[in-house]
């Protein structure tokens, strides 16, 4: 079997879709069906994103991006929406999700450094999509993106250290030195 054929399209669907349905008809109360920054972006693209952007790391074994994909789809799941997981979804990316999942940002932000590689990992992803739309950090205080900022780029470090210069640990430090 070839690299391509372990990626099962009819699977994406069904993960683009289970996103989709949660972000749009689960949404829980106090959180949004937009992204903050601008009111119109659907929340969903950030998972969407996040995911396509492993899929294009050359350096990361097709297994462990495949595995990153699914989990990023639907890392906000749990933290955003009231739709549970379904059991179709192997128990590896639900607990994936879960190591990913937070009650707030300052939880993530001290707590991602118990957690696995893996979910370190893909968690440069979430923080490098997050940053790209950091309109919304304006309002914060210096310290508060400085700790972002922080944050973001020792992801990165340790993911360079394990994983080699992957292109989300180039995308963090640029956006980085823009916000």
């Amino acid at each position: 079997m070839g690299e391509s054929e372990a990626i099962d399209f009819e699977e994406m669907l069904q993960y683009l879709q289970l996103a989709w349905e949660a972000h749009w008809y689960h949404t829980k109360p106090g959180h949004e069906r937009f992204r903050r920054h601008d009111g119109a972006t659907p929340f969903f693209v950030h998972g969407q994103w996040a995911s396509a952007t492993i899929m294009h790391e050359p350096l990361l074994p097709l297994e462990l991006r495949w595995l990153g994909w699914r989990v990023l789809v639907l890392h906000d799941v749990r933290e955003d929406t009231d739709l549970p997981i379904p059991e179709w979804v192997p128990q590896e990316v639900v607990s994936l999700v879960e190591e990913m999942t937070f009650a707030t940002t300052q939880e993530g932000m001290e707590r991602i450094w118990e957690r696995s590689p893996e979910a370190q990992l893909l968690t440069c992803y979430d923080k490098a999509s997050v940053l790209q739309d950091a309109t919304w950090m304006e309002q914060r205080p210096p310290e508060y993106r400085r700790a972002y900022k922080g944050y973001a780029l020792r992801l990165a470090t340790l993911a360079r250290e394990r994983y080699g210069d992957l292109n989300i640990c180039r995308i963090i430090q640029a956006v980085c030195q823009m916000v």
